[in-house]
């Protein structure tokens, strides 16, 4: 019997070559174009907002004292922060092989931490940009194995959290990924586990995959902020109905008069409905890659909108067009579904909470946890996200639902 050491034989000791590690895609696009304020420590965080204007106007005399109607002021509030939390774990056989264990965590640690707080951070957008899952099955469970539409977003030995709108909640591990096919083996175990039966889990009834917790305990998205409960949002925002103010209410288009063929014409109206309802002022519109494909191959075949500026990055790429409807910027990333479309004022979001991917830190000053076992020791080290997004001005944003050409 021996000590645990993860890297193994990929240790420089044996491979003069540096770890290889695939580059990740920075998907957190939405993540940093919202303002962030640190400043809400718990307890209910409070979002007030104008319910209504003051409105007397007369023509011809003034309006009588008693008819006078009075501005209607609401507080909104958040009463509970969620929290994200991610773990890594390092064996101490591997951090001696690095010459000393301080060096170690000097050299090796913070770089692989900060490929692991961008992988929180994709996780954290593709929740926010959607329902609060991580990708949908495409296909009815099987016993072992699903179907889902973004392998991709998965790694191998990673919990998973699978449920629908009818059975409970199956937590599992992720042992295989076939890219070609789209499909994970789940087991109960990450090693030498048995099958998980999925065939319960079915298109019909939605079946998703969450974080574990997810779908107890998820952010407030943008899906269920921005859309009435009649188009799949929530009813209700800041602990008001939506429906008793105007302000609350987003502009809200049905997208399934959309095609691969009209989508170009169909944004542009959107967007200018959703300026002259919403009183904002929407500067992007942001969609899923394969939306954002069939746009920009309108573009190209109809010569009257022209490119005026291109950019691309890191999981995105966005394009400003210019027509005879007027401009507008398109943005594709790959943390959205199809199935919605945001039109976005970007001055009426805020991430609010305390801490945003930030490191434990003990009261030893130590950034890792100590744990001990027959197999050796181990250091456990925690990033901690509190915090949510809030739409301050839902009724400035746009949101396209019901996508499915």
């Amino acid at each position: 019997m021996a000590t645990t050491d993860n890297f193994n034989e990929m240790l420089k000791e044996y491979m003069p070559h540096e770890l290889l590690v695939e580059s990740m895609k920075k998907r957190n696009y939405f993540w940093n174009k919202v303002s962030k304020k640190e400043d809400w420590k718990k307890g209910t965080y409070y979002v007030p907002f104008e319910g209504g204007e003051y409105s007397s106007l007369s023509m011809g005399a003034l309006t009588a004292s008693n008819d006078v109607a009075n501005g209607t002021f609401v507080k909104g509030q958040i009463t509970t922060q969620p929290e994200l939390w991610g773990t890594m774990k390092f064996d101490e056989k591997d951090l001696d092989r690095h010459e000393s264990l301080e060096k170690s965590f000097l050299a090796l640690v913070p770089e692989k931490v900060d490929q692991f707080v961008r992988r929180m951070q994709e996780r954290v957008s593709i929740m926010l940009l959607g329902d609060g899952s991580i990708a949908k099955l495409t296909s009815d469970g099987l016993n072992g194995s699903c179907v889902v539409d973004h392998p991709e977003r998965f790694t191998i030995g990673e919990k998973i959290e699978v449920d629908d709108d009818n059975s409970s909640v199956q937590l599992c591990y992720v042992t295989a990924i076939n890219m070609s096919t789209k499909t994970l083996t789940v087991k109960d175990a990450r090693s030498s586990g048995s099958a998980v039966n999925l065939t319960a889990y079915t298109t019909a009834q939605n079946a998703k995959i969450y974080l574990p917790g997810g779908q107890a305990a998820g952010f407030s998205g943008l899906k269920a902020q921005l859309l009435s409960a009649a188009n799949g949002g929530g009813s209700t925002l800041y602990g008001q109905t939506k429906t008793t103010y105007p302000y609350l209410q987003s502009q809200q288009f049905d997208g399934s008069v959309i095609t691969a063929a009209n989508i170009l014409e169909k944004l542009f109206d959107f967007y200018y409905e959703t300026m002259n309802l919403g009183k904002g002022n929407p500067t992007e519109i942001l969609m899923s890659m394969n939306n954002f494909k069939n746009a920009v191959k309108g573009e190209q075949v109809n010569r009257q909108y022209v490119s005026t500026d291109k950019k691309a990055g890191y999981g995105y790429r966005s394009v400003t067009l210019l027509g005879n409807e007027g401009e507008m910027t398109l943005t594709g990333i790959r943390d959205m579904a199809d199935s919605e479309i945001y039109v976005l004022d970007w001055e009426g979001f805020h991430f609010v909470g305390d801490k945003f991917f930030d490191r434990k830190r003990h009261l030893d000053g130590n950034e890792y946890f100590l744990e001990r076992a027959t197999t050796g020791y181990s250091y456990l080290t925690d990033i901690k996200f509190y915090g949510d997004l809030a739409v301050y001005r839902p009724s400035h944003q746009g949101v396209i639902y019901g996508i499915s050409y």
